[in-house]
């Protein structure tokens, strides 16, 4: 019997794989594409953990091509029941990016795969398993420099292929090596071909967005806005406190934009974006301008959740209708530094894919976190985007709510040349979108941008010093500007802060 058994085993077992370069290829292969996975924050603990676990399993392959390992094929099939386990476990922990999940799976399926490779067929699973790595690497990355990985993986396997081949047709390695060499140099030329001609998709939304693992230990909303640059003191007054400047943080995510403060900013990277149009990331609104400043009179904050995990659906309230020609913008933010408890979105958000399971929204459709946004963090969110045309706004007429009125076209005592110039810039315009555009033209000219306007004197509006005195200032100074010409024109406006769309990186 023990005969007949050792005959079968040797009639199905598969030849060993002797040859050491046919190894190094694949191994140097599942490494880059292992590499491709680890460059993304999510995995890179993982991702070095199951490289040099990969290295040792290579070895041990090697050392034991030629004995049967049942013990370890067993110990291998019970462990990839418990990656299993763990995978559901994260899966059901989060249900609408099964991404990362399934990327962890792979890892350590590529991990146990590589302690038992005696023959060739396995190496050849275990270079398909890679391909499969460097398509998720391709998915996750947010930058051109995945290509510098793409050059060696393209190099490794094109080896691996040439020498499976050599070996089997007893050719000459330097002319299948030549060979390998040109088909590879012809892959990469034809990928960035197409790379540059091919237009980018939109992509498909299956079942749902990217958003980090939801955090189950946050149990209330806290409504204020937490600013780490500009932290709040509930007992002083930021508009008579003097102005500190910190490179680190915008201002104008916090509770009082303070127009008086001047500096630049770091060139640190504070997010990346992933959408399916450009646009405008909005943050915050503020209503109440002081002459110094702008802040929101209304600090209500009304809690969204949701029982669909992180799926939620804010409401934005009646000030903020439904436009009736919109298109659909779809935006994953990725968190690079720390950040104010702000959801930046375009506006108007639809859907919001977060992490805690609850947002806040205030009365100015501003979207609000539990937590501040920590490096790491991922959330999506799905907006329906107006686009008027101006011959639509143009026809932009009727009669101003009350409630609107007493809050977007409140002013303090500006000076009376401010007001005669508001009137001036809007006579003879009839519709009030063309009032508007009037004084953003009258902006554009005369006006010098800088980071590093002269300081403001005491007791100076800081609009009537822009537009009369320095003509330059900063965006805030810009925006400040229109926002009071157009409520002294009797135009309803506020001040609105977040971010552009950035630099694009292909």
């Amino acid at each position: 019997m023990s005969g007949l058994t050792q005959s079968i085993t040797r009639r199905f077992r598969r030849p060993a794989e002797d040859s050491l370069a046919v190894r190094a290829a694949v191994l140097l292969a599942v490494l880059v594409a292992v590499a491709a996975v680890g460059v993304q924050e999510e995995f890179t603990a993982q991702a070095v953990l199951a490289a040099f676990a990969i290295i040792v399993a290579h070895c041990v392959s090697y050392l034991r091509r030629r004995s049967p390992n049942w013990w370890m094929k067993l110990a291998i099939a019970g462990l990839i029941f418990a990656v299993a386990r763990d995978f559901f476990v994260a899966l059901v922990a989060n249900p609408y990016d099964p991404r990362i999940p399934l990327v962890r799976l792979f890892l350590w399926l590529q991990v146990l795969h590589s302690f038992d490779l005696p023959a060739r067929k396995d190496l050849k699973y275990s270079l398909a398993s890679a391909v499969v790595l460097m398509a998720v690497g391709a998915v996750y990355t947010r930058e051109t420099s995945f290509g510098l990985l793409l050059v060696p993986f393209t190099v490794a396997a094109g080896i691996a292929l040439v020498a499976m081949q050599a070996d089997r047709e007893h050719a000459s390695w330097w002319s299948l090596v030549r060979l390998g060499a040109r088909l590879s140099v012809a892959v990469l030329l034809c990928g960035a071909l197409a790379f540059m001609l091919v237009p980018r998709g939109q992509g498909l939304r299956l079942r749902g967005l990217p958003v980090s693992a939801r955090l189950l230990w946050v149990s209330r909303l806290h409504t204020r806005i937490m600013n780490p640059a500009y932290p709040e003191d509930p007992g002083t007054d930021p508009e008579q406190a003097p102005p500190v400047f910190n490179p680190q943080g915008y201002v104008g995510f916090s509770t009082y934009v303070d127009l008086r403060l001047r500096g630049v900013l770091d060139d640190t990277l504070v997010l990346r974006v992933r959408a399916t149009r450009p646009g405008y990331w909005r943050g915050l609104a503020f209503d109440s301008y002081g002459g110094r400043g702008w802040r929101m009179s209304d600090h209500a904050v009304e809690e969204f959740g949701s029982s669909e995990q992180s799926r939620i659906v804010p409401r934005l309230g009646p000030d903020e209708p439904w436009p009736a020609g919109s298109e659909q913008s779809i935006q994953t933010f990725y968190v690079e530094t720390e950040q104010p408890n702000v959801i930046f979105a375009a506006y108007r958000p639809f859907e919001v894919f977060f992490p805690t399971g609850t947002i806040g929204v205030d009365r100015y459709a501003g979207m609000r976190s539990p937590l501040r946004l920590e490096p790491g963090m991922v959330y999506s969110v799905v907006s329906r985007v107006p686009v008027p045309t101006a011959a639509l706004l143009a026809r932009g007429h009727g009669d101003i709510p009350p409630h609107i009125r007493a809050r977007y076209l409140q002013l303090p005592a500006i000076s009376p040349r401010v007001r005669h110039l508001a009137t001036d810039l809007t006579a003879g315009v009839e519709s009030p979108y063309q009032q508007a555009e009037a004084i953003r033209r009258y902006l554009q000219h005369g006006f010098t941008y800088t980071l590093q306007a002269p300081l403001l004197p005491d007791r100076a509006d800081a609009v009537d010093e822009f537009l009369f005195v320095t003509h330059q200032g900063s965006c805030e100074l810009f925006a400040s500007a229109l926002a009071v010409l157009v409520r002294a024109a009797g135009i309803p406006a506020r001040l609105v802060t977040g971010y552009t769309t950035g630099s694009y990186n292909v």
